[in-house]
């Protein structure tokens, strides 16, 4: 299933994700509606304050084209996003993300589909 995030959604406290991950499969994060002048930034972030929640990203892999400077953590990770190109992020999770726990945000004003 693929999922689509506009501007509005990702600005700020972002959007839960709208599928889950299954781990070991690659996803490809597209950045879209990129009119950047400087870089953006991309983040994948557990819900705080929940100690009963797993390590979603702790362990995932994240590689891609037009972007860079990653910082993969437990609970979060962020992807620094290059103003040219057509930026695409592939994400490999360790272990299945459950959509309802899991936010996606960035800076910059860009856009986001996901797939599969």
């Amino acid at each position: 299933m693929a999922s689509t995030y506009t501007q509005a959604e990702l600005v700020g406290s972002g959007s839960l994700l709208k599928q889950n991950f299954t781990a070991n499969t690659q996803y490809t994060i597209t950045v879209t509606n990129k009119a950047l002048t400087g870089s953006a930034y991309l983040f994948l972030e557990t819900k705080t304050f929940d100690d009963s929640l797993p390590y979603y990203l702790s362990g995932s892999e994240f590689s891609g084209s037009f972007v860079g400077g990653q910082v993969v953590e437990e609970w979060k990770a962020g992807i620094n996003v290059f103003p040219e190109g057509i930026s695409e992020i592939k994400f490999t999770p360790r272990i299945n993300v459950t959509w309802a726990n899991v936010y996606i945000k960035a800076t910059g004003n860009i856009g986001a589909s996901i797939t599969p």
